[in-house]
């Protein structure tokens, strides 16, 4: 409980995780209205576990995130058969990139 008044992220990890939290929101919109439920429920997981980051500051949240973006690619090259999907796991990377000066204070 004391990380959670004791941790401030900075400007950087903050507008990442907005950037993010739009992005997630726009896929869920577009992938619902042409009937992708899982990758719109993945999409919608997505943009609560960034929420979950920015106001819990846990690195299970930053896992759980990294098990979402290897489902979302495997249901992505399963039901597209697209390769350049892999892509996808470059948001979480990015995501640790910003929380690395912070990852020892979190819990």
């Amino acid at each position: 409980m004391e990380n959670e008044g004791s941790l401030k992220f900075g400007l950087g990890i903050k507008i990442w995780c907005i950037i993010s939290i739009l992005g997630s929101t726009i896929s869920a919109l577009v992938n619902l209205n042409i009937g992708f439920y899982s990758v719109t429920a993945i999409c919608i997981g997505t943009v609560i576990l960034y929420v979950w980051l920015l106001f819990k500051k846990k690195r299970i949240v930053f896992y759980l995130m990294l098990i979402v973006a290897i489902v979302r690619l495997i249901i992505g090259l399963v039901a597209f058969k697209d390769p350049s999907l892999i892509l996808g796991l470059g948001n979480p990377l990015i995501t640790y990139a910003f929380l690395h000066k912070y990852w020892k204070q979190m819990v």
